[in-house]
């Protein structure tokens, strides 16, 4: 048997595009993300998860200076805006929170993500009703947090739409479609 024989081919490759170039569709960079009423050692992981994405983060320690923002924010015409709070941290339920917010947002523009510290599952359900986007517990996991950041950037229907959402709300009642990342 022989020796064997050499085979040789060229491939023409394109040069490949830095990432700080492109735009991804798991890109998070358009968010601003505002909370409030988070410890201080949630807090620093949470800022550090949202860094690592390019999420512009604020923190605000005062209830009547984040509201004032969030209106600011909300005249401003910003796109984009998520909350992210733990209402219960500033002697404020999330129902109240939410109907705050529903005040300065008529139009439900800013997502809401709620950090809820009870186990209670039958409460979640009540909670998301109240326009939280969805809610999350800590410790903080970033898979979960990912995956409802970009649950919020998810684009709204337009009305004259229904939505999956709709549809079983109105088939069954009892038993909405919600979200509950644990």
């Amino acid at each position: 048997l022989g020796i064997g024989s050499v085979f040789w081919f060229e491939l023409p490759f394109g040069k490949q595009v830095l990432m700080n170039e492109m735009s991804s569709p798991a890109s998070l960079d358009q968010l601003r993300v505002i909370s409030i009423g988070i410890a201080q050692a949630e807090r620093s992981v949470l800022a550090n998860h949202l860094a690592g994405w390019r999420v512009r983060y604020e923190y605000e320690d005062s209830i009547d200076r984040f509201f004032s923002r969030l209106n600011q924010m909300q005249l401003s015409q910003q796109k984009g805006v998520v909350v992210m709070c733990s209402p219960q941290n500033f002697g404020m339920s999330a129902k109240d929170f939410a109907d705050k917010i529903a005040v300065i947002d008529p139009n439900h523009s800013i997502s809401m993500i709620l950090f809820n510290p009870d186990m209670q599952a039958e409460l979640d359900e009540d909670r998301l009703g109240l326009g939280y986007a969805c809610l999350l517990r800590f410790p903080l996991d970033k898979t979960l947090l990912f995956n409802a950041l970009h649950g919020v950037m998810t684009p709204r229907p337009t009305s004259g739409v229904i939505s999956f959402k709709d549809h079983y709300e109105r088939t069954n009642k009892e038993k909405r479609g919600v979200r509950i990342l644990v």
